[in-house]
């Protein structure tokens, strides 16, 4: 008995083509779109989602702990300061409760005031701000991708003090960091970005008080040489070309200028502590001490600090740690500005003293 089932060929041969109208098209389009978005509405409701990089990770956790604890000492600035001050270790020495709500240097000056002024709006004002920022930190420029890392509402530079203009490009990176985290805050594009998958080692834990330390899994991957070639120095050179276009004279990296922006975010911490009432001391982030070797560095540390030194003259309420940074062996840092465990212990109990010798009375 012969069977009239038709094979598979001879079934496709059969088929008439289906041509795809303009209405089809966009239908189908309309519905991928969609479920973009709406996966992406869905991730942005999650305040800190396990799938997101290692850095947004630390910097949504720190928000967290911004808005649960209140303190009485508050360390802010960059990743210098997030891995180099043990918070547990300054509150004992202090006599007072201290959070340390460092995130990363990208962010400029300025993300230490935007924080500041999220953490003014959730709590009483601390008796003391710890406003610690490396010598890089100070040249960065935040892009639009950085600045949609803070968890802040769309919008807050120019609510915010300081205020900030963006430009058309860095807007709509913003708008793709915020509003597309699943394609711009997962890991998996933090090591695409990063170069392979072990280009972000620091996956630190956070503890409730916001410290965080280098343990010996992200301090095998401690490479300060090659941050200072591949980062560091091309950054100066950089700078220095910068200062030559603008017709500024001396050598490269004497003639460099503390930029305006980050002069209005200094600004930005000194008037809430004036306003608030609390004491206001500005650090020189611990550093890797080759980077002392590099005269275009020091001459950024010199500019940085006597620009804080004029202002510090002018407000009651602020201060500048005097000595210079603090520099470090090579054992005892993972990159130029990050401070191991051990290193950073011994450096926040040294803090804690320069501290207590620099406002005897309060």
């Amino acid at each position: 008995m012969s069977s009239t089932k038709r094979t598979p060929e001879e079934r496709l041969a059969g088929e008439a083509p289906r041509a795809a109208s303009k209405a089809s098209v966009a239908v189908a389009a309309s519905v991928a779109v969609a479920l973009v978005v709406l996966g992406n509405v869905v991730a942005n409701a999650r305040s800190n989602p396990p799938w997101l990089s290692p850095d947004r990770r630390i910097i949504g956790t720190k928000f967290e702990v911004l808005r649960e604890r209140a303190a009485e000492v508050l360390v802010l600035g960059d990743s210098s300061a997030a891995f180099g001050v043990d918070a547990g270790v300054l509150g004992e020495a202090l006599g007072r409760s201290a959070s340390n709500l460092a995130t990363f240097g990208r962010f400029e000056v300025a993300g230490s005031a935007w924080t500041l002024d999220e953490y003014l709006r959730q709590h009483p004002a601390p008796e003391l701000v710890v406003a610690v920022h490396g010598a890089r930190t100070w040249w960065l420029h935040a892009s639009g991708i950085d600045l949609a890392q803070l968890p802040l509402e769309p919008g807050y530079w120019r609510a915010r003090a300081p205020q900030r203009a963006l430009a058309w490009r860095e807007l709509g990176e913003y708008a793709l960091a915020h509003w597309l985290p699943l394609y711009t805050q997962h890991a998996a594009f933090a090591r695409a970005l990063r170069g392979g998958p072990l280009g972000v080692p620091e996956r630190p834990a956070i503890a409730l008080d916001g410290t965080m330390a280098i343990g010996e899994e992200e301090a095998r991957w401690a490479n300060p040489e090659a941050f200072l070639e591949r980062t560091v120095r091309p950054e100066l050179a950089a700078l220095a070309g910068q200062a030559g276009q603008a017709g500024q004279a001396g050598q490269a990296g004497q003639a460099w200028a503390v930029p305006q922006d980050q002069r209005a975010a200094a600004a930005a911490l000194v008037a809430q502590a004036e306003a608030h009432g609390f004491d206001l001391v500005f650090v020189s982030a611990p550093h890797w001490d080759a980077l002392a070797a590099v005269p275009e560095h020091a001459a950024v540390i010199a500019a940085t600090e006597a620009f804080l030194t004029e202002l510090a003259a002018r407000h009651p309420r602020v201060h500048l740690l005097p000595g210079g940074p603090s520099l470090f062996a090579r054992g005892e840092v993972e990159n130029p500005y990050h401070l191991r465990a051990e290193a950073a212990a011994r450096y926040t109990r040294e803090l804690a003293e320069a501290l207590r010798a620099l406002l005897p009375s309060r």
